[in-house]
């Protein structure tokens, strides 16, 4: 989560948003953006890292594995998902519609 929480902190400074203001357009609040940017949360929901991605145009699917939701088995670029919530069998698929979309620039 270290190498997330360094992503985000760099995006958001580079958009020149506030943690208050990021949080305010992603629909969580400016202390959760401060626990992301300081690796203090343990998991972070893929809607949520979807959220971050569009408003800092940044690659979701690299997000994603930053936040260890895709995990990288090999070089071959076969992934699997690690979503540990009561919805992940939606966003286990949503994400798996996401790699089919080829939106991950060749970083899966």
């Amino acid at each position: 989560m270290e190498e997330l929480a360094k992503q985000i902190a760099k995006l958001r400074k580079q958009k020149k948003l506030s943690r208050r203001e990021l949080g305010l357009f992603a629909g969580v609040s400016g202390a959760f953006i401060v626990d992301i940017e300081s690796a203090r949360v343990g998991s972070i929901e893929p809607d949520i890292l979807l959220k971050l991605a569009t408003i800092l145009d940044a690659d979701y699917g690299y997000l994603l594995l930053l936040a260890g939701c895709l995990k990288k088995l090999d070089e071959s670029g076969l992934c699997s998902i690690n979503v540990r919530t009561r919805e992940g069998k939606k966003e286990k698929l949503a994400c798996l519609e996401f790699i089919r979309s080829d939106h991950t620039h060749g970083r899966l």
